[in-house]
């Protein structure tokens, strides 16, 4: 897993709002039972505000028949046409012939690229509303910037959004990086707080990286961290996340694990990757016998590097503090 997903659009909040303030400003210029207002992305037809009493009408059907089968198209000179409703779209409102008028205006901004539509519909005899046009022409205009600067705050959206996923993930290997992480790691624990699921964490340390730097270059040690990656994310799930935490120190993250799988998931770590000519001290912990992920996090750190001194015979010692400081090299 490398970043984050959205959790709502503040661009469709401010739209809606701004959008729902013209619909009630519509309705004293144009008393109709019900408006919608429709946002035309991924082929479809979506309902950004809507006023009034709409029942059980199927809004993205009705949008469909009425906006890409209708007589005007985003060009005409037309304002907007207030007309009686085709047999097609009474059965999709549940009236009778003749009982209904459908009211609708693009609202496309001026070389714009979204698609914007306004909806209406009334039920009633003879007696229907007639449009003033002095309320509902500034009304109709005033959506139609709504509608500019939604499409303007979506793009700014996401350039934010893509700007604070890269700023979470490591450049040499496409993992998370630190800062990634501790994000990732919070977001879980609130996530899994009351919950009977338990996670695992394990830390790896790349043998051999500043040896391989000094004999073959940063490029072969970069090409080494690269290819460690790419091997952790094959061993593991589509949901595991993987981070690099240190210039050779990756930082994994499973949940829904129990702790028999623990040493399983260490031996099919170690093949894979002494497979691709890359050996590792690897330290394990579990979220249950920690407490907490960051407590299991310290906990599988100070294993790996057990680990590393017995193997190797390291002199490190590790605490938390230092952990809390480590960043990748550049």
């Amino acid at each position: 897993m490398n970043g984050f997903e959205s959790r709502g659009s503040r661009a469709d909040y401010l739209a809606r709002e701004a959008l729902t303030a013209q619909l009630q400003v519509l309705q004293t210029g144009l008393p109709l039972t019900a408006w919608a207002v429709f946002q035309h992305k991924g082929g479809d037809w979506h309902a950004l505000a809507v006023s009034g009493e709409v029942g059980n009408t199927d809004l993205g059907l009705l949008a469909q028949t009425v906006l890409d089968s209708g007589s005007a198209d985003d060009n005409d000179a037309e304002l907007f046409e207030f007309r009686p409703a085709n047999t097609g779209e009474l059965d999709l409102l549940g009236q009778p012939a003749g009982a209904s008028k459908i009211f609708r205006a693009m609202l496309t901004p001026c070389g714009g690229h979204s698609r914007g539509a306004l909806l209406g519909w009334v039920h009633g005899g003879a007696q229907m509303p007639t449009p003033d046009t002095r309320i509902v022409t500034p009304a109709l205009a005033s959506m139609v910037g709504i509608m500019h600067l939604h499409a303007e705050l979506i793009t700014t959206e996401r350039l934010v959004l893509e700007t604070r996923h890269e700023n979470l993930l490591d450049p040499l290997t496409g993992t998370l990086n630190r800062s990634g992480w501790d994000q990732y790691l919070q977001q879980i624990e609130a996530a899994l707080k009351g919950r009977d699921e338990d996670a695992m964490i394990a830390v790896l340390d790349v043998d051999y990286l500043k040896a391989v730097n000094e004999r073959d270059g940063r490029a072969a040690g970069d090409e080494m961290l690269r290819r460690a990656a790419q091997t952790i994310h094959a061993v593991l799930r589509r949901r595991d996340c993987v981070a690099r935490l240190g210039a050779d120190e990756f930082a994994i993250l499973l949940q829904d694990i129990g702790s028999s799988e623990a040493d399983a998931l260490s031996a099919r770590l170690t093949t894979a990757l002494k497979a691709v000519d890359i050996s590792v001290s690897i330290g394990l912990a579990m979220k249950s016998d920690a407490g907490s992920l960051k407590k299991a996090f310290a906990m599988a750190d100070s294993s790996m590097y057990a680990n590393k001194r017995k193997r190797h015979g390291t002199p490190v010692i590790r605490s938390e503090t230092d952990i809390a400081h480590d960043e990748p090299a550049a």
